[in-house]
């Protein structure tokens, strides 16, 4: 499978790109600092850039047959910009032009989808998540919003306290199955590349936890 990923120096991301690789995937990588990538190998390409950079990321989504990004809000309480906004809505766009459908991507249950059972997973959490971190909440949901209009094939993986320990594997809810609030970003990872070639939650934004 050839593959993009947006994010891949992140916490999720590196996780992702490894797990990618080690399943024998073509896959390209678009980065603001290549120098934080600390692995190479035969099937990995990488492309230095911003997310405002429109012409590249057209350029470097040609010829995927899959998008995937762990692109993430700032919790920097001082940013006044919407950068990950930004870079989705590039994202899609590049995407479109290029006739590629499937994209993933990752969020939190402050975005509301219309398979959501009132629980505290879905109430409490994204309560809590706005009253600290209110900027980046507010674009987590534009984010949301914009990927519900899009045409393309998507899946937003929502999440609520990604750690770096060991957790038990992802399972899936929509707020009618009790989840563990915390889950690793390895665990996240993997659910995001199963998704990805398995294809269960086309249109639809999957709650994960342990």
């Amino acid at each position: 499978m050839k593959i993009s990923i947006f994010g891949a120096t992140g916490g999720i991301g590196k996780h992702l790109l490894q797990l990618a690789l080690n399943d024998n995937h073509e896959v390209k990588v678009y980065v603001r600092n290549k120098n934080k990538l600390t692995l190479s190998h035969k099937n990995l390409s990488i492309t230095e850039g911003n997310l405002n950079e429109f012409s590249k990321i057209i350029d470097f989504v040609k010829g995927s047959e899959i998008v995937l990004s762990t692109l993430g809000s700032s919790m920097d309480k001082s940013y006044n910009t919407f950068p990950i906004l930004e870079g989705h809505i590039n994202i899609m766009k590049a995407m479109e032009i290029n006739n590629i459908k499937r994209f993933l991507t990752i969020g939190t249950p402050s975005i509301r989808f219309e398979k959501d059972k009132k629980t505290s997973y879905t109430t409490i959490g994204p309560f809590i998540g706005k009253s600290l971190y209110p900027h980046a909440i507010k674009e987590t949901v534009s984010v949301g919003n914009v990927i519900k209009q899009s045409q393309l094939n998507w899946t937003v993986v929502r999440f609520m306290m990604p750690v770096d320990e060991e957790t038990a594997e992802a399972k899936v809810s929509f707020g009618e199955d009790k989840l563990g609030w915390r889950i690793s970003r390895k665990n996240i990872a993997k659910y995001i590349l199963k998704e990805a070639l398995e294809n269960k939650h086309i249109r639809s934004m999957p709650i994960i936890g342990s």
